[in-house]
């Protein structure tokens, strides 16, 4: 019997390897970059917002009945308003038949963090007055949800309006 001995190249393994590991290297750095895909601005203008409540703090009294949440006040028709935030730095609010009701040119800060609206939504409620979405603080925001925060004042007290919103 005869049997086959085969031996191998140093240079031939040296040079499987080092193909692999150059193709390897090819194919990582070819992979889409996710980081412009997470950037607030991507985030925003991804998808179509709706809020679904307005916490403020401290919580107000109205005509005996504490309120900590001023979606509440709202008509059915303003609690399904949706925001459509376009890369062309166009908002668009819409209502529940999704006609255009108001439109109005947005920015972000250069890190992302203060949404600026001009000219801003403005909201009336009882107590607290017009509170108006000219700008505000993006707390959070992912594909599913976001959190701005908005500072106002009414009768030397400060108040802060907490907007969470969610991707419709």
């Amino acid at each position: 019997m005869t049997q086959l001995i085969t031996k191998t190249n140093p240079m031939k393994k040296w040079l499987f390897f080092s193909t692999l590991i150059v193709l390897g290297v090819l194919v990582l750095s070819c992979e889409k970059d996710d980081d412009d895909d997470n950037s607030r601005k991507a985030l925003l203008t991804g998808e179509t917002w709706i809020v679904t409540s307005k916490p403020i703090t401290p919580a107000v009294s109205l005509m005996g009945t504490t309120i900590s949440d001023i979606s509440i006040l709202d008509s059915e028709e303003v609690r399904n308003y949706t925001y459509k935030y376009n890369e062309d730095g166009t908002m668009i609010q819409y209502d529940s038949s999704n006609q255009e009701i108001f439109q109005t040119t947005w920015s972000f800060n250069t890190d992302e963090t203060i949404l600026t609206h001009n000219p801003g939504i403005v909201f009336n409620y009882p107590i607290v007055g017009d509170i108006s979405l000219t700008q505000a603080t993006i707390v959070s925001i992912t594909a599913d949800n976001m959190v701005m925060s908005i500072p106002s004042t009414y009768d030397g007290v400060n108040y802060t309006v907490t907007l969470n919103f969610e991707a419709k």
